[in-house]
């Protein structure tokens, strides 16, 4: 799939989504009859709203007839205004001809700050009750995270309500009338699902949290710091934080939502910063997130100044925030960065299911189950989906770590040995025995040093190449000869040495007698010619309590190896004590 036919997608989603919420729905009539057939009744088809412009009016106003004119019908699935400073009051006749007396009307819309219900009976007496968070928790007649009311209507009674809205962010009334049994019911699935939610962020939270403490990564800490803001800022507008976290604290909750929505901008801009190739893309981006972060920290201040301000400037700044997230992913995407497959696609997926929340909010289209929930199954399938990609990133990290060990060892192995033996080199072998040395764990050590006789006339009667075909059969045979702690190693032209570790001279003696036999009685093959070699060896041993460094020892065992040479060569001589 091309990078070019992302939008294209996203626009035709967005189409198909609003097109099947724009379907027509019946206008407010008449008295709602409440009967023992149904246990929920939504109250939009019912209820005629009033927008009070100046905030003046009270409900005894509305006992005066010409008032009645004022209320319009409802024409949608929901009542949703957008940002509004007005007073809206709604009006709804309620004639309860079941066998049930106990009813409940729920606003299921928690940031709602002030609900006013005012209950007339047949006498127009007026009984008033108040929910909203600009109260505390506990003063609620139902402890509900939603805004509920009991409705005192007896059988055969008709009751008129009234109730009066106000709020410094959305105005949205999604008002039902239902049964308490059931609405204890619907409350245990909703809790449920809320609950999973939480359960989720929470567990991916700590999990990138470890992550980031773990391998000492910002962009892990980053991702944990957004999903713990969503979270806070999702509990709030579920109205869970005020019912089990700060039930008393009236003026934070009413700013909470938008302070944690600010952070929650903040962490996904520096987890953008940090997970995409941002200072390689461009070199305006880094300044801009700055910047836009910069904002957002004013933001969060400007709340304890003027909320509507500050609420305002969080809705005007939503755009620019998902195109500072989502441009610079696809400018990545198209740099050949391919992590931002999954950065794009969770990001994708949040902006489709949070988008006709925030349009709810904003008045542009109705209320339903999908909007309401949109926002927050969008936060967790991105979470899942963007956690998916770090730990994608995690394994192509530990493949470029395990490459770049892998090509360590092979460079330290190419520096320590001779490139056409295969062995160690004589940089090693110096290293490895000064080492032994320094340990003191060994009693004695043999010092091998054995070389090629007449290696000059194999090279000038068969060749160079034949010369190194039988270094490498020689090489060959010292590795089969000796053991695996023995350290082989070429030493220079057609000289090899060998060090083993806690042998004395003499069992070193049994073993080279060995190799010399193995020498002198197989011929090397070198594919043209069979050449028959003998090689001269010295030994000398080092014990513990020495003075002796490796010049010393050198020059002993290269002494005993000069005796050999001098006494006829393809021998052993060993070293004066």
């Amino acid at each position: 799939m091309r990078v070019r036919t992302i939008p294209i997608l996203l626009f035709l989603v967005f189409m198909l989504f609003f097109s099947l919420l724009g379907a027509p729905v019946a206008s407010a009539s008449g008295i709602l009859e409440l009967n023992d057939s149904k246990n929920e009744y939504d109250l939009t088809p019912y209820i005629s709203v009033l927008e009070d412009k100046e905030n003046r009016l009270v409900v005894y106003d509305f006992l005066q007839p010409e008032m009645s004119d004022r209320f319009v019908e409802s024409t949608g699935n929901t009542l949703s205004y957008g940002y509004s400073s007005s007073n809206y009051w709604a009006k709804l006749k309620i004639r309860n001809i079941s066998n049930k007396e106990d009813w409940l009307l729920e606003i299921a819309y928690p940031p709602m700050d002030s609900v006013e219900m005012y209950v007339m009976d047949g006498s127009n007496t007026v009984v008033q009750k108040h929910a909203g968070d600009d109260n505390p928790f506990p003063n609620r007649e139902v402890k509900n995270r939603n805004l509920v009311f009991k409705v005192p209507i007896n059988q055969g009674d008709t009751l008129e309500l009234y109730l009066r809205f106000h709020s410094q962010g959305s105005m949205v009334m999604p008002m039902k009338i239902i049964h308490p049994v059931y609405f204890a019911q619907k409350e245990q699935t909703s809790y449920l699902l809320l609950g999973g939610y939480y359960g989720i962020i929470i567990i991916m939270s700590i999990y990138n949290s470890f992550l980031a403490f773990s391998f000492r990564s910002k962009v892990y800490l980053y991702f944990a710091l957004h999903c713990t803001s969503s979270l806070l800022m999702f509990s709030t507008l579920n109205g869970i934080s005020f019912q089990f976290i700060w039930p008393e604290a009236v003026w934070w909750n009413s700013r909470a939502a938008v302070c944690f929505l600010c952070l929650s901008h903040i962490a996904a801009l520096l987890f953008a910063r940090n997970f995409l190739p941002i200072r390689s893309i461009s070199s305006k981006l880094n300044p801009l997130y700055n910047l836009f972060i910069g904002f957002e920290i004013l933001n969060i201040f400007l709340l304890a100044v003027n909320y509507t301000l500050a609420l305002q400037v969080s809705m005007i700044k939503i755009l620019l925030y998902h195109l500072l997230m989502v441009v610079p992913g696809i400018q990545s995407l198209r740099a050949g960065f391919k992590p931002a497959w999954y950065y794009l696609f969770g990001w994708g997926i949040f902006l489709i299911c949070a988008i006709p929340t925030m349009l709810t909010d904003a008045g542009f289209i109705p209320m339903s189950r999908w909007t309401i929930f949109g926002a927050q199954i969008g936060s967790t399938l991105e979470t899942l989906i963007l956690s998916w990609g770090l730990a994608n990133q995690i394994q192509r990290m530990r493949k470029e770590k395990d490459l770049a060990v892998e090509q360590m060892q092979e460079s330290r192995k190419l520096a320590e040995s001779d490139f056409l033996t295969g062995l160690y080199n004589r940089r090693y072998f110096m290293n490895m025995f000064a080492s032994k040395l320094g340990s003191n764990e060994h009693d004695s050590m043999a010092f091998l040093i054995l070389d090629v006789d007449h290696f000059k006339q194999i090279n000038d009667t068969y060749g160079h190449d034949a010369g190194d075909i039988v270094l490498q059969k020689i090489a060959a045979v010292l590795k089969q000869c000796f053991r695996q702690s023995d350290i082989i190693s070429r030493f220079g032209g057609e000289e090899f040495i060998v060090l083993m570790a806690d042998t004395n001279i003499h069992q070193a003696r049994y073993k080279a007698e060995h190799l010399l036999v193995m020498i002198r009685n197989s011929p090397f093959d070198t594919g043209k010619e069979r050449i028959y070699c003998t090689i001269s060896i010295g030994i000398t041993e080092w014990k513990k309590g020495d003075k002796d460094d490796f010049q010393h020892v050198l020059r002993k065992a290269d002494a005993a190896l000069y005796e050999a040479k001098r006494l006829g060569r393809n021998r052993i001589c060993l070293a004066d004590s």
